[in-house]
């Protein structure tokens, strides 16, 4: 048994949006500046053949994002024609005496993406990808994307994605994540400026039934309980993380693991982004009015105090 910190790097696949006649020309080199749908810009960082298709990784401009998009969504940009200046660049250029950048719809749209939380664009795409897996199925054959499709064959669409998606093993989705994914669904509809909402919109009350149904019947049997979650660590595990040095000082990851772990247990740290955060002078060695020392893990909150935003410290946990 290995106790030990995940630290994953996001590499994000899509094939969401499908705009007409995007491409001017179907091949493009590495170190392209390409149009991204006619709003966003980005380079090309890497051709990628897979199978009779030509997909191609595309460095968005003022981001870390680099994502894989087919030829019809990418057009070239003209080395004559300069590129639109992003929201930071034009803040950057503005003088002392220009108070506001001017931007326009779609700056506002370019920012807001990129601002995106990581996770949450990650697993959008991931189940964006899942349905369109489905869509593609000979029985179903449906080539539009989601923001294509009228409310009410979309309702039908995804009432029935819901009853027959499955996992790759066969196995089914805990109730919670089908609901996940009708949030993906959502979050792409809006950006999209669809008009309905998966969650609210009258158009997809069938979607809520059958969801609510579904939820029921995997419930009933176990998948609600999390059956199949980890089990806590007793002390005799911990005990033999000790005696075969996945815990201790015997390797620098028997180090990380044992920091990790009692950051874990006696701080209660939870996600890797949490860990992640953590700064110089969040933990300090005290004394007690015995004499024996101790850590104290101060956690941080935000406060804003007439106007000024600063953050204040909070003492939560001790360790012996």
């Amino acid at each position: 048994m290995h106790v030990r910190p995940t630290h994953q790097n996001l590499c994000i696949h899509t094939r969401v949006v499908n705009i007409n006649n995007m491409a001017s020309n179907s091949d493009f080199s590495v170190n392209d500046k390409v149009s991204i749908d006619g709003k966003g810009a980005g380079v090309v960082t890497e051709v990628v053949f897979r199978g009779f298709s030509t997909f191609y990784n595309v460095k968005l401009v003022d981001s870390d994002f680099e994502v894989e998009l087919e030829s019809k969504r990418l057009a070239i940009l003209p080395e004559d024609v300069p590129e639109r200046p992003s929201v930071r660049q034009q803040s950057v250029r503005s003088n002392a005496n220009q108070r506001f950048s001017m931007v326009s719809d779609t700056d506002v749209d370019n920012f807001n993406y990129q601002q995106t939380n990581k996770n949450t664009l990650t697993k959008t795409v991931h189940d964006l990808k899942i349905l369109r897996a489905y869509l593609d199925e000979p029985e179903i054959n449906e080539s539009r994307q989601i923001e294509e499709i009228p409310a009410n064959e979309l309702s039908s669409l995804l009432s029935r994605f819901i009853i027959s998606v499955k996992k790759q093993n066969g196995d089914e989705y805990e109730p919670s994540c089908l609901k996940g994914m009708l949030g993906s669904f959502d979050r792409q509809l809006r950006r999209k400026e669809y008009g309905e909402s998966i969650a609210t919109g009258a158009a997809f009350s069938k979607v809520r039934d059958t969801l609510a149904k579904k939820q029921r019947q995997l419930k009933s049997e176990g998948k609600g309980n999390l059956p199949n979650k980890t089990d806590p660590l007793t002390d005799e595990d911990v005990e033999q993380l000790w005696n075969s040095d996945q815990l201790g000082a015997a390797t620098p990851d028997s180090i990380l693991q044992t920091l990790w772990l009692y950051n874990t247990v006696h701080f209660g740290l939870r996600s890797c982004q949490e860990h992640r955060d953590m700064r110089w002078g969040d933990i300090s060695l005290k004394t007690d009015d015995s004499g024996q020392e101790y850590l104290q893990f101060s956690e941080r909150y935000w406060r804003e105090t007439n106007g000024v935003t600063a953050f204040e410290f909070m003492c939560t946990h001790h360790i012996y």
